[in-house]
């Protein structure tokens, strides 16, 4: 039963911190490749994680998809050098890492494991 509770504490935090994160109506920020009126692909958002990774010196381990409010979000598992464990998001709208949490390897698999691939946040 505790282990359900800290599941569910866990997708509802990351809920939470997508909700948070997809609500922003700052117009300002960066855009590095816009949206043309179409949606991006699970493996475009792969392709675009793989050079993020590459680029900040992490390897890329897992992916799931998710849908927040009938929009499709592209979660991405990767290890950095340090030994850190971090979760990244990319929204089919537009090809940018919306948000990433790093922490301790046992603490993000827990977090990841709580949400199911195709899951409604």
């Amino acid at each position: 039963m505790k282990r359900t509770i800290k599941h569910l504490a866990s997708a509802m935090a990351v809920a939470v911190f997508l909700i948070i994160a997809l609500g922003s109506d700052d117009e300002e920020t960066n855009n590095p490749v816009p949206n043309t009126s179409k949606n991006y692909t699970s493996y475009e958002a792969e392709q675009f994680m793989k050079k993020t990774c590459d680029n900040t010196n992490q390897t890329l381990m897992k992916k799931k998809t998710v849908y927040l409010d009938g929009t499709k979000i592209y979660m991405f598992m990767s290890v950095a050098e340090n030994g850190m464990t971090c979760i990244s998001t990319v929204s089919e709208i537009r090809l940018e890492v919306m948000s990433a949490d790093c922490d301790e390897t046992q603490i993000k698999i827990n977090q990841w494991n709580a949400i199911k691939d195709g899951a409604s946040l």
